[in-house]
């Protein structure tokens, strides 16, 4: 019977520039310096164990005896201490599998003794290839044909060895192929004096609008800036307050809601859509815009007009009418919304704390 195991992914290395708490028991004393050993010796390249460069290899060594550790039910290296354990993984070579486990095939025993060759020049280069040895592996033995319960010892070995390959190559991908990319610049896109807010970026990526209230003290309007560089344009001039733009799908226009003051009822206001290129503006509903549906037909924004319950309503962009969506329960308040992908559907949040972003 099979069932969950946790694997031990190796040693965690503090990035540079990476800052700890000073009381942090779990941090080292020492960065890993070329010539220190660290690991667990059984499962040790030689290279690794020699303090010598260690790249993708040094890993796939390190499968090999874990896949030898699977099919045996013994360690590939061991010894009575550390040392002769590490003595064994340099001069030493594993006993053959076959006399261990009788049953597992030749090739897969194979594709286990070029995981644990010691030179690294002379194992697989990438655990893609062993991924791919195994499933060729699989492929000749006929268990691609088989059904999902596979009742030989070979194919069960092998399809449990490529259940161990993709598991590595997801770690791999996420620890040793993150050293590759470049590390991620936070770059500011606007350096403006005064207050700027809901910033939201178009459906092509090439522009943000936000709110702005031009380092004059008043209230804001809505601008739009090309992320690459250059002059934020002003789309708005009313002198009432303008904020959380939402982009139409194809980015042509922008809704924005309008209110006369920073109010406490943040959902009291016109909703307003105006063209991106230029063109007068125009109001279709009321409340505080959330999302624009992927057809362009439809905006979606939270409500809290006297008299009325608060909630959700649909704004048709063709001629502004308007549908209830959602209701907000008593002693609750309304939260964001969005609309599904596809456009079929909504989410939204309901905040149950009285008093909050002005509950009705």
């Amino acid at each position: 019977m099979f069932g969950p195991v946790v694997l031990d992914f190796g040693l965690a290395k503090r990035a540079e520039g990476v800052s700890t708490h000073p009381d942090d028991a779990t941090q080292t004393a020492a960065p890993t310096t070329r010539g220190t050993v660290l690991g667990t010796v059984g499962y040790m390249s030689p290279e690794q164990a020699e303090g010598r460069d260690v790249d993708a290899r040094t890993d796939i060594f390190s499968f090999g005896t874990v896949l030898y550790e699977m099919l045996t039910g013994r360690r590939t290296f061991k010894g009575d201490t550390a040392a002769r354990t590490l003595t064994a993984v340099l001069r030493d070579e594993p006993e053959p599998i076959e006399l261990h486990a009788p049953g597992v095939s030749k090739e897969l025993a194979r594709i286990v003794r070029f995981c644990l060759r010691k030179d690294p020049e002379r194992r697989y280069q990438s655990i893609t290839d062993v991924k791919l040895a195994l499933q060729e592996g699989q492929a000749e033995s006929g268990a691609a044909d088989s059904p999902p319960v596979v009742r030989t010892a070979r194919g069960r070995w092998i399809v449990l060895a490529s259940v161990v390959v993709a598991a590595a190559s997801t770690w791999y991908a996420f620890t040793r192929g993150s050293e590759s990319q470049a590390p991620v610049v936070v770059t500011p896109l606007t350096m403006f004096s005064g207050v700027a807010s809901s910033p939201a970026v178009s459906p092509d990526g090439k522009m943000v609008a936000f709110g702005w209230d031009g380092d004059r003290g008043n209230l804001a309007s809505i601008y739009v800036k090309m992320i690459g560089g250059g002059e934020p344009l002003r789309l708005t001039r009313d002198p009432a307050l303008d904020r959380s733009p939402v982009w139409s799908p194809d980015g042509r226009a922008i809704a924005f809601s309008r209110s006369s003051s920073l109010h406490p009822q943040l959902f009291r206001a016109h909703v307003m859509v105006v063209p991106v290129l230029g063109g007068g503006e125009r109001r279709v509903g009321s409340g505080l815009v959330q999302d624009w549906s992927p057809d362009g037909s439809t905006l979606l924004a939270a409500r809290d007009d006297p008299g009325e319950p608060a909630g959700h309503f649909l704004i048709a962009i063709r001629d502004g009418e308007s549908r209830r969506l959602t209701t907000s329960a008593p002693g609750s308040t309304l939260g964001s919304a969005c609309f599904s992908p596809e456009g079929g559907g909504a989410a939204y949040a309901r905040i149950h704390h009285p008093g909050f972003l002005g509950a009705a």
